[in-house]
């Protein structure tokens, strides 16, 4: 369900057999899956609703998002046929080579319900008849975030495909966003089996599909699992979520490693053009930040580790700017979870007996870096500290210090000496509890956290 600029309400909730929408009853007579497009005009308070439904096939759809062009909006859906009409302007998805593939498509649509484009992500099946055995291959999938930027449309997406351990279960054909096909035999055992010790998985990533605003399908990152490792793609661990943030893109996934690991970002664009960028990642479990620029390049990766009972641990749910020069992360924490919830590495970890919500601050690092402004190792201790921290090998240029408290207040200001050596900060009229330090000054800039007993 999205608002969108019009002043409607508009969802699309799928129906078998019949759907009551203002007490009007529609029926589906083909016994497959189809939708309901319903807009509600907040205005005139009235509700207007069009079934979908497809002759011969099924019709999903998985997900609505708002469009800054006034009245318009996006709707991610997933059809299984040729020639089929996927919204309330009659407008067909074409053929393709196979009728029995599941298609999952992007649509931009107008106030009307009529697409300005429609442009298909992926398609796939499974290979065996369904009746073959009694452990069919199930596809799931999860569209978590929509950025639109620089006349492009950036849309994040889990995705994965299960089967049994049993030797002989089903296998995926799986054609990309650029008609690359290919088959998934090899069923690769999860690593961590907490997670799921019955179930393999042929095909498992995240994913980012960048398109213009015409339609056209311009890049794919996908995130794909190390050797030792495994990314999380269940909605209950870390949903994939994408954000802008200043000129650069934050991504969220969880991952876990029963020893030191690889993840693999391949990057994909028109023409087979693969790029691969590896990431080096401890053995444990992690909640990672990838900083990526406007053409999906990596630019940095922030990981927050932590230890959990369970699959939950700590999950990202925002992350943006607060005042154009400080970074605010917000989450949960997972009852039992152990982190110190900084991806620096200058705080000590904490137990959380309870779960509970975190919002974090830093000074925008990730957003503002440049290869002009690098940044050196930056220590704080004694950490926890009672009444003084000193900083260790601050950047040159430093000349300037503030301290936030975790709401962004700021609590101290003061100058530094411009020096690389120790530098010691009062910190006697401080209450106890968690901090952000900043330095700052002719293009240097630091944070860390400390914490006041």
């Amino acid at each position: 369900m999205i608002f969108t600029g019009d002043g409607y309400i508009r969802t699309g909730p799928a129906f078998y057999d019949s759907l009551t929408v203002n007490n009007t009853a529609y029926y589906n007579p083909t016994n497959q899956m189809s939708y309901m497009s319903v807009a509600y005009n907040t205005m005139g308070q009235s509700t207007t609703a069009e079934p979908i439904i497809p002759p011969q096939t099924s019709l999903f759809n998985f997900r609505y998002f708002p469009s800054t062009d006034p009245g318009a909006y996006y709707r991610v859906g997933s059809l299984r046929g040729n020639e089929t009409a996927v919204n309330p302007g009659g407008d067909i998805m074409g053929s393709f080579p196979s009728d029995s593939s599941y298609v999952v498509y992007l649509s931009k649509e107008n106030s009307s319900g009529e697409s300005e484009f429609i442009t298909r992500l992926y398609s796939y099946n499974n290979l065996l008849p369904d009746t073959i055995n009694g452990n069919p291959l199930v596809v799931s999938q999860i569209f978590e975030s929509l950025v639109e930027w620089n006349d492009r449309t950036y849309l994040s997406q889990g995705l994965r495909a299960r089967t049994s351990l049993i030797p002989g279960t089903d296998s995926l054909f799986f054609m990309d966003i650029f008609g690359t096909e290919n088959t998934f035999y090899e069923m690769v055992e999860n690593s961590d089996q907490e997670i799921d010790s019955v179930y393999r998985y042929p095909y498992a990533k995240h994913l980012i599909y960048v398109v213009s605003d015409e339609g056209e399908p311009q890049i794919e990152l996908s995130i794909i699992n190390g050797y030792a490792g495994s990314i999380w793609s269940v909605p209950q661990v870390q949903r994939p979520l994408l954000f802008k943030v200043g000129e650069k893109l934050a991504w969220t996934a969880n991952y876990a490693a029963v020893s030191d690991t690889t993840l693999r970002l391949i990057r994909n664009t028109p023409g087979n053009a693969t790029d691969t960028t590896y990431v080096e990642l401890p053995a444990g479990k992690g909640s990672c930040i990838f900083w990526l620029d406007a053409d999906l390049n990596l630019d940095d990766v922030w990981n927050i580790p932590y230890s959990a009972p369970d699959l939950l641990g700590v999950q990202i749910g925002y992350i943006g700017m607060v005042n154009s020069d400080t970074l605010v992360i917000q989450g949960h924490v997972a009852q039992g979870t152990t982190t110190s919830l900084d991806p620096i590495g200058n705080s000590p970890d904490v137990n959380y007996p309870d779960a509970t919500t975190f919002l974090a601050f830093f000074s925008s690092l990730a957003v503002d870096a440049t290869d002009d402004a690098p940044y050196e190792p930056f220590e704080i201790y004694p950490n926890p500290a009672d009444t003084r921290i000193t900083v260790s090998s601050l950047p040159k240029g430093c000349t300037h210090y503030s301290i936030h408290d975790l709401a962004g207040r700021s609590i101290q200001m003061g100058t530094l000496t411009n020096t690389l050596e120790d530098v010691h900060i009062s910190i006697e009229n401080l209450a106890r509890g968690m901090y952000i330090l900043s330095c700052y000054g002719n293009g240097a800039k630091m944070a860390g956290q400390f914490v006041v007993n």
